[in-house]
């Protein structure tokens, strides 16, 4: 049988667990609008345009070649690798190399002999007129025809559900809250502690009614993880990119 603390911790946890769920129905309308909030901050800021939820590896080299002669360079060379999954699995590195070399008579253009200063103003630039968000490395002269090499990383979004990103995206079964010898034989517990087993037997009718707003709250939290790590990556500072 249960000890005193035993049972006092298990009915905690039980009450807990039905208030959640019954917290789950009662703020369906409030939980609406943080959804909806969401989904225009990741519009407002273009986060699945900055960070994709595939590679779009195409893409990405067509912005750099744009990017390129926008700031007087051609785009000679362009290779990519996947690395690691990052936050999580939440989001995939991908590694970006490539070469640049300046557009005859461009003032825009570094030159191999900038100060360490102008790179980093030419560096910035770059990464402010960039869309994609790409975390760059200096760029590296080359002595062969004043060629720069320059190495980064740019990210897609792994996780393209809930459960790939280890969030939960249906409820609990109370039974898992009780010890080993109860799961086993429930019908005993249920005459042992009645009062508990009152509280298992709430949250499993209260269950078929929050599947559906279990599955919505899981979503809701994968964006929320996306729109956090978008934060974390972008280094300037969150522009809207309009």
């Amino acid at each position: 049988m249960l000890s005193v603390i035993e049972r006092e911790s298990l009915r905690f946890r039980l009450e807990n667990h039905v208030n959640d769920l019954e917290l789950l129905l009662l703020n369906e309308k409030a939980d609406q609008s943080d959804r909806e909030r969401l989904d225009l901050e990741l519009a407002t800021f273009r986060v699945f345009e900055r960070i994709p939820v595939t590679p779009k590896k195409t893409e990405l080299k067509e912005q750099v070649r744009e990017q390129a002669k926008s700031l007087g360079c051609q785009l000679v060379e362009f290779k990519h690798s996947f690395t690691k999954s990052v936050h999580g699995n939440l989001a995939k590195e991908l590694r970006i190399s490539f070469k640049l070399k300046p557009l005859p008579n461009s003032e825009a253009a570094p030159k191999c002999e900038s100060s360490l200063n102008s790179l980093k103003i030419w560096n910035q630039q770059w990464k402010k007129r960039q869309l994609r968000i790409v975390g760059f490395e200096a760029p590296i002269a080359l002595p062969e025809n004043h060629v720069w090499q320059v190495r980064g990383v740019a990210y897609s979004f792994l996780a393209q559900s809930p459960n790939e990103a280890g969030i939960s995206s249906k409820p609990m079964d109370p039974v898992l809250l009780l010890p080993s010898w109860a799961r086993r034989d429930t019908s005993r517990f249920a005459k042992k502690a009645p009062e508990l087993w009152s509280l298992i037997q709430k949250a499993h009718e209260l269950t078929p009614r929050t599947l559906q707003n279990f599955k919505k709250r899981a979503y809701f939290e994968l964006k929320r993880k996306r729109f956090e790590f978008f934060f974390t990556q972008d280094q300037q500072g969150l522009s809207r990119r309009d």
